[in-house]
């Protein structure tokens, strides 16, 4: 979940949220509710854990992402990069993830 969720989260933030499972396995994000307060704040997921060299999946704001959507890896690791900007907060995100096999 983002900072202050189910309240909104607070401005100028920069989380990373970095998932690992087991070898043979990949990580299948859920996505809960997402709402961000405008462009300036956004999501990014990675298919791995190193922002410079893994697959960027999407980079979203606003309702961009909505209930049910998921997201798989294909490796045993996704990163979860969340930045705000100085103007407008929102409640955020509640995304869920859980392993498959690869």
């Amino acid at each position: 979940v983002s900072p202050g969720y189910p309240g909104n989260y607070p401005n100028n933030q920069n989380c990373e949220f970095q998932i690992s499972m087991n070898p043979g396995q990949g990580v299948r994000l859920t996505v809960n509710t997402f709402q961000t307060a405008g462009a300036g704040d956004t999501l990014k997921i990675y298919d791995g854990t190193r922002p410079t060299s893994a697959p960027l999946l999407g980079t979203f704001s606003g309702n961009q992402l909505t209930q049910g959507q998921t997201f798989n890896s294909s490796t045993a690791r996704m990163l979860l990069m969340f930045n705000t900007d100085a103007s407008g907060q929102a409640t955020g995100f509640s995304i869920g993830y859980e392993s498959y096999m690869i």
